[in-house]
C-alpha cells in the first residue's frame, strides 16, 4: 500500500515531468532570444530552412506548449510550436528572408538567438508578457535646431524667389520669337512700364500688337508695301529690345530713309496714344 506522502511525491514528480518544459523569449534592440527549457531534456535537434521560415525539430517526452506569437515592427513575423507526440517543431517566420540563428545547446536548454542587422525601435514592440515598454520622453530641441530650421527655410525661400525671377525674366523676353516659315519679330517699343508694342512681320504685312498686364491685342495691320518697307528699314540698325527708343532718338545720325521710318513709327504711336 502506498503511503499518502509517497503518493503526493509521485504525483508532483509526474506533474513536473508533464509540465516541466517551457518556451520564453526576450527582445533586445539588436536581437531576439528564444529559450527552450526542459525538465528532463531533449534529443535529435534538427534545423530546416525555407525562404521565409525556419523550423527547429526535436524530440522530448515533456508536454510543451507555445501559442502563436505575432511580432510587429520586427524582422520576425511570428513564432509558434507544433506538437506531434514526442516530436516537437518550433517554427519561426520572417518578413523578408531567414535570419541565420545562433544556436546554443545545453543538456536541458536550447537558446536560439536571431541578431538584427539594423537595431529596432522597441517603442511599439510588445515584450514577452504582452506589455508595451514605457515611452521615452522626447528630447526638446534647442535654440540651435530652431536656428538651422529657420535658416533652411530662408534659403529655400530665396531659391524659390530667384527661380521665379529668372523664369519671369526669361519668358518675358521670349514672348515673341521668330516663327520659321511664318514670320519674324522686327522690334518692340515700350509705351509704359507694363505696356509695349511689338512689330511683327508675316508675309508682306506688318502687325502691331499691344501687350499689357491685361492681355494682348492687335492694334494695327500695315499692308501697304511702301509704308512697311520704311518701318523695316528703321529696325535694321538695331535689333535689341532695349535700344529701340534710343534708335528713334538718334535722327541726326541716320540717313533720310531711316528718318522717314522713325517719323512713320512715331506718327503711329501718337495715334495709338490718342486712342
Amino acid at each position: 500500500m502506498v503511503k499518502p506522502a509517497g503518493f503526493v511525491f509521485f504525483l508532483l514528480a509526474g506533474l513536473h515531468a508533464a509540465f516541466g518544459a517551457d518556451i520564453s523569449y526576450d527582445i533586445k534592440p539588436d536581437r531576439i532570444e528564444f529559450v527552450l527549457d526542459f525538465a528532463r531534456g531533449y534529443s535529435n535537434l534538427d534545423v530546416l530552412k525555407s525562404d521565409k521560415s525556419i523550423v527547429f525539430s526535436f524530440e522530448t517526452s515533456e508536454n510543451m506548449e507555445f501559442a502563436r506569437q505575432d511580432f510587429f515592427d520586427l524582422p520576425l513575423t511570428s513564432a509558434y510550436l507544433i506538437s506531434e507526440s514526442f516530436r516537437k517543431k518550433f517554427v519561426v517566420s520572417f518578413e523578408e528572408s531567414v535570419i541565420e540563428p545562433v544556436v546554443s545547446k545545453e543538456a536541458k536548454k536550447i537558446t536560439l538567438t536571431f541578431p538584427f542587422s539594423v537595431p529596432v525601435n522597441l517603442g511599439t514592440v510588445p515584450s514577452a508578457d504582452g506589455e508595451l515598454p514605457k515611452a521615452k520622453t522626447p528630447a526638446v530641441p534647442g535654440a540651435g535646431a530652431y536656428f538651422r530650421m529657420i535658416f533652411g527655410l530662408c534659403v529655400v525661400l530665396f531659391l524659390v524667389l530667384l527661380g521665379y525671377w529668372f523664369v519671369k525674366s526669361y519668358f518675358k523676353k521670349k514672348v515673341f520669337t521668330d516663327i520659321p516659315g511664318s514670320g519674324r519679330l522686327l522690334g518692340k517699343v515700350d509705351l509704359d512700364i507694363r505696356k509695349s508694342l511689338f512689330f511683327y512681320e508675316i508675309g508682306d504685312s506688318l502687325y502691331i500688337i499691344g501687350a499689357s498686364d491685361s492681355g494682348m491685342s492687335l492694334i494695327d495691320k500695315i499692308s501697304d508695301e511702301a509704308e512697311a518697307t520704311k518701318i523695316r528699314a528703321g529696325f535694321t540698325k538695331k535689333r535689341e529690345f532695349a535700344g529701340y527708343m534710343s534708335f528713334f532718338k538718334r535722327k541726326n545720325e541716320l540717313d533720310d530713309e531711316i528718318s522717314a521710318s522713325n517719323a512713320l513709327v512715331e506718327e503711329k504711336l501718337k495715334s495709338l496714344r490718342k486712342k
